[in-house]
């Protein structure tokens, strides 16, 4: 069973962690954008692992019972982020008021027995906890520690964000030092993991999990985007530098057309002549 943290009760954490990134006006210039992806788990144990941005849950497996998708943020970028912070929300069908979203804690186990890793380096690790895009290997005590410090808000609605279905947000910092790759790309895990839980029975149709962009600061001089990353300068979606991937669920059933299966009759008359 892996373990998990229980849904955030306020984003008072999460506002105040947006809070300290950098008040920079100026569009960075190592990269000429950075990017945010919503995808499912592709490390995950789970048949969903590879569908990316885009997966389908069949009639038969919503209909037999509760579907859960392991899920996760990743970052796109060349030159190396100081700050990360993230927020979403589930919309679509007519049963996205009833998805949920559970949070895992980089700190915690999450496999259920260890499972090995090699790092950019060529260092081979075993360990039951999720590796995130940045850490570092501590070769006199041989521990690896995921690097700088998370944030995590997962509740059901967010009265800031206007958001009455569930809410996620994630806020990360390197902790003062510039974060190392665990892979060989910024992308080669994650920034956080999650579970997109769909109820048995949940109705065909198209759901998404959609960034949000509201503004985390209270003072009227200073706009700090929930959705945004800054280095020496600030990416976000308002300023054109941000390239965010939202996450599409496609949940099959009677409600699709493509599902139906469409029977032609030719009816063929036979008439016979006089002798």
């Amino acid at each position: 069973m892996r373990k998990f943290i229980s849904a955030v009760t306020s984003l008072a954490v999460a506002a105040s962690m947006a809070s300290v990134l950098m008040p920079a006006s100026v569009i960075a210039a190592e990269d000429a954008s950075k990017g945010l992806s919503l995808e499912a788990y592709s490390e995950a144990d789970s048949k969903y692992a590879a569908m990316g941005s885009n997966i389908t849950v069949s009639a038969e497996d919503i209909k037999a019972g509760d579907v859960t998708i392991p899920c996760a943020l990743y970052l796109d970028e060349v030159d190396h982020a100081d700050t990360i912070g993230a927020a979403w929300t589930v919309n679509g069908g007519a049963d996205a008021a009833n998805i949920t979203f559970t949070a895992y804690l980089p700190t915690d186990s999450y496999w259920s027995s260890a499972k090995n890793y090699t790092l950019a380096n060529g260092t081979e690790i075993s360990t039951d906890s999720y590796l995130t895009f940045a850490g570092s290997y501590d070769d006199v005590d041989e521990i690896y520690s995921n690097q700088g410090k998370h944030v995590i808000a997962c509740q059901k609605g967010q009265k800031s964000a206007n958001v009455d279905n569930y809410f996620f947000s994630e806020n990360w910092t390197n902790g003062g030092h510039e974060s190392v790759y665990t892979g060989e790309k910024s992308n080669s895990h994650p920034v956080v993991v999650f579970d997109v839980v769909l109820p048995k029975g949940t109705s065909a149709g198209e759901y998404t999990l959609d960034f949000l962009h509201f503004n985390t600061s209270n003072d009227p001089t200073k706009v700090n985007p929930i959705t945004m990353i800054e280095t020496t300068g600030r990416y976000t979606k308002e300023l054109g530098n941000l390239n965010l991937t939202p996450l599409t669920i496609n949940v099959k059933g009677e409600g699709n057309i493509d599902d139906k299966t469409t029977t032609t009759t030719t009816t063929t008359t036979t008439t016979k002549k006089d002798d």
